[in-house]
C-alpha cells in the first residue's frame, strides 16, 4: 500500500566520516534572504535504497521506499499493517546506524500509495489519457513505452507497466501510484495536521478516496456516433490497416474532429471499463499482484491473497 515515505526527525551524526559502503554527498545551498550560503549534506546506502539529508552534522530527512527495506524489492507491496510497521522500524534502524535521534517526535513529508493491478496498462493509460482529476489542474502527461501522470504541486498519479519499468518486457501488471505530500497529505492522512503516524486502512481509503476522483457519469448503451467510435478504439476496429476513427473524420472538418475527439475522451473510461469503484472494494484492499524478480520464470506476476 505504501512505497516511498520521507520522514522529518533529526539524528546527531556518530562521526563526521561515512560508514564503509555509504555515499556521501555535500552541497552548498543559497540562504532563503540570498545572503551568504549553507553547507548541507546526503548520505546513501546503495543496499538498501535509503537516502538521508541534513546540515550541522544532523541527518533530518530519511526517505526510502519501504517494500524494498521489507522485501528487498519494490516490485512486491506493503499489505497490511504489520508488515509497515517492520519496514518502518527497517527505516528507524538504518537511521540509527548513522547518528542518535535528538527527538522522539516525528512527521512525514511525503508517502507515496501504491497498489498493483493485473491487466492489460495500455487499456489502463487509453481510458485515462484525457481524464482530468479533481484535485490536480494540470493536464495529463503520456510518456513512451506505456506510463502515464498527472502531477499537481503536492499531489502526482503515475499508472504505468510495472514490468516493463523493471525489466524492460510488456507485462500485465498496472502500477498506480499517488504521491502525497504539503497540505493535501495532512489533509488526506492527518486530518489537517502532521502526520505522524501510518495507519495501514486509513492510507488504503485516502488511496481508493483519490482514485475514485477518476470515475465518470454513468453512460448508458451506445447512443452516439462518439461512444460507437470509442467503443471501435478499444476493440482495434479498421479497415485496409485504417482506423474506424479515420475512416469515418474523412470528411469532417477540423472543428468537428476536435468535437468528436473531446466526446471521445469523456467516454474512454467507461468505455475501457476501468470502474475504480469495482477495482478497490470499500472494506479492503483487492488481492496484492507482485511482481517475479526473475523475468525468466513464467508469468512476471504473481497474485498473494
Amino acid at each position: 500500500m505504501l512505497d516511498t515515505v520521507t520522514i522529518f526527525r533529526p539524528f546527531r551524526l556518530h562521526s563526521a566520516t561515512p560508514l564503509p559502503g555509504w555515499r556521501a554527498t555535500a552541497y552548498s545551498e543559497p540562504l532563503s534572504d540570498r545572503q551568504g550560503r549553507e553547507s548541507s549534506f546526503s548520505l546513501d546506502d546503495s543496499g538498501t535504497g535509503y537516502h538521508g539529508h541534513g546540515q550541522n552534522g544532523e541527518v533530518r530527512y530519511h526517505r526510502a521506499s519501504l517494500p524494498r527495506l521489507l522485501h528487498g524489492d519494490n516490485g512486491k507491496l506493503i499489505k497490511n499493517q504489520v508488515e509497515l510497521d517492520t519496514a518502518l522500524d527497517r527505516l528507524r534502524q538504518k537511521a540509527g546506524e548513522l547518528g542518535n535521534s535528538c527527538t522522539p517526535d516525528l512527521h512525514f513529508t511525503r508517502v507515496d500509495l501504491v497498489w498493483q493491478f493485473r491487466g492489460d496498462p495500455a487499456r489502463f493509460i487509453l481510458a485515462h489519457r484525457n481524464c482530468r482529476h479533481s484535485r490536480i489542474r494540470s493536464d495529463v502527461i503520456c510518456y513512451e513505452r506505456g506510463s502515464l501522470a498527472l502531477a499537481g504541486s503536492e499531489m502526482r498519479i503515475a499508472i504505468y507497466d510495472k514490468a516493463f519499468e523493471r525489466f524492460k518486457l510488456p507485462g500485465d501488471i498496472v502500477r498506480v501510484e499517488v504521491q502525497l505530500r504539503g497540505r493535501l497529505l495532512r489533509e488526506q492522512l492527518g486530518s489537517g495536521d502532521r502526520v505522524t503516524r501510518l495507519d495501514f486502512t486509513a492510507c488504503y481509503d485516502a488511496y481508493r478516496r483519490i482514485l475514485l476522483g477518476f470515475i465518470p457519469p454513468p453512460i448508458p448503451a451506445v447512443s452516439s456516433i462518439s461512444h460507437f467510435l470509442a467503443i471501435g478504439e478499444r476493440e482495434g476496429w479498421a479497415s485496409s490497416n485504417i482506423s474506424a476513427f479515420d475512416l469515418y473524420t474523412t470528411n469532417l472538418s477540423d472543428r468537428q474532429v476536435r468535437r468528436l475527439k473531446r466526446d471521445m475522451a469523456i467516454l474512454r473510461p467507461a468505455v475501457h471499463q476501468i470502474d475504480w469503484s469495482q477495482l478497490l472494494p470499500a472494506d479492503c484492499p483487492p488481492a496484492a499482484v507482485e511482481l517475479d524478480c526473475d523475468p525468466g520464470v513464467g508469468k512476471l506476476g504473481m497474485e498473494v491473497t
